[in-house]
Parts: structure tokens; sequence; C-alpha cells
């Protein structure tokens, strides 16, 4: 088992994104202006699409323009059940876009790069990254983990109205859960301890699978070890920073 750690970015939950851009002089932020959508918005913004031209270079530009129609369907979702669950932050609700779903979808790069026909979303809570990459890579099946009752009931929500055939919503603890078959990739934010996480999921990831841990800013000794360019940090360890140019 092979697991990346991405140092550089911050977890979801009550903290927000900091989205890294160019080499020099540490974090900037990018804006990519208003993402909540108004009741009326049904197309997508020439913006949204130009986020997907750039992280998903991929995909057909019709592939694209229906991309980014579901994720301002999924906005729009999380918009209604937000005052139910709270599901982001208050000080998140304007800027979803850019501090949940690009950050989301710079993962993407890392999941094409190996073997991702089979991909689990530990602890997805209001979905991220894992409706953003399912929506966006619909040749892999996405299995979203949530133990939470009506996060999960959320997620399914999600899926169905969206209709997300390559999305399945598991309701249950990691290590209660006994899958079909073992998953290519489990992605993972570091609640605990990365080791600690990769034995949580021994029973889920392939023996060739892949565990990507987000870490916060220099978290830990790893994120200490790792220098300022993608490199090996321990046996079977590898890490890569986000970039968003």
């Amino acid at each position: 088992m092979k697991h990346f750690h991405w140092p550089r970015c911050r977890p979801w939950g009550r903290s927000t994104w900091n989205i890294p851009q160019g080499r020099q002089g540490g974090a900037r932020f990018v804006r990519s202006g208003p993402v909540r959508p108004s009741p009326d918005s049904s197309r997508p913004q020439t913006n949204d699409v130009a986020v997907l031209r750039e992280l998903c270079p991929d995909m057909s530009p019709v592939d694209r323009q229906a991309a980014a129609a579901a994720l301002l369907g999924y906005l729009r979702i999380l918009g209604r059940w937000n005052a139910k669950l709270n599901l982001v932050s208050e000080a998140d609700r304007g800027a979803v876009w850019e501090r949940h779903v690009v950050p989301s979808l710079q993962l993407r790069v890392s999941i094409l790069g190996v073997r991702h026909g089979s991909v689990v979303d530990l602890g997805s809570g209001a979905g991220f990254p894992g409706i953003p990459l399912a929506i966006t890579s619909p040749s892999s099946q996405f299995t979203l983990v949530e133990s939470r009752r009506r996060r999960a009931s959320f997620l399914r929500a999600v899926a169905r109205e969206l209709s997300l055939d390559n999305a399945e919503v598991v309701h249950g603890r990691i290590e209660e859960w006994r899958p079909r078959s073992r998953a290519d990739v489990v992605l993972a934010r570091a609640v605990a301890d990365p080791e600690k996480i990769a034995a949580l999921v021994t029973h889920v990831l392939a023996p060739d699978g892949f565990l990507l841990v987000t870490l916060p800013p220099a978290s830990g000794p790893e994120g200490q070890r790792c220098g300022a360019r993608p490199s090996r940090c321990s046996r079977h360890t590898f890490w890569q920073p986000f970039s968003h140019t």
C-alpha cells in the first residue's frame, strides 16, 4: 500500500481551504467570484467552465459544460440542505467553489495517475472531495463512506438528484464496513495520524492501492521532512503539493 500526503492544503471541516498558487512567496489566494447560486440560476458561469478546463484538461468541452452544470446543481442541493445540517461553515457559504470544489478537483490529477477504477471517500461529510470527483470522473466508481445518518441521507439525495450512477453511499464506520471488493484509491483527511488512517483502511484498500491523505501545512514530521518538490518522504509514502496557477 502506498500513500500520498499533501502538507500544503488545509483539511475539510470547520477550517477553510487555502489554495497555493505559484512557487514563490508561499500561498496566495485564488478568488473566482461569488459561487452561491441564485434560485433561478440554471447555467454554469464562464469562469466555472474555465476552472474545469484548467483542472480537467482531459475532458471534452461538452463534458466540461455538463460537469459544470452538475456541480452547480450540487451547490444548489448543498445550499438547500445546509440550513438543517450545517454542512459547511457560515464563513464558507459564499465561497464553496474556491474553498471546497476547486481543492477537491485538484486531487483528480493524482488519482488519474494511478489505477482508479474504484475510489473510496472516507468520512465524506458534505461530499468533498467525492462528489466533485465523481462528477468529473464518470468512468470511476466512487463509494462515499459517512458515519452520520443525516449526512449520509444528504449524500444519497445528491447522487439521486444528479443521477450519479458511479456514486454509492455507505452509512457506517469504516472499521465496520466490509466492501464487496477492495478499492484502488482511498481518500482521507488527516483527522488522525496518517499511519493510523492507513491501519483503519487495510481491509478496504487493495494491496497495491493508494491512500491519499490531505494534511495541514507542514503537519508533523512528515510535513517537515518533505521539501518544496514532490519527493519520497518514507517507505511507500509520497507527497505532492497542490498547485493552482
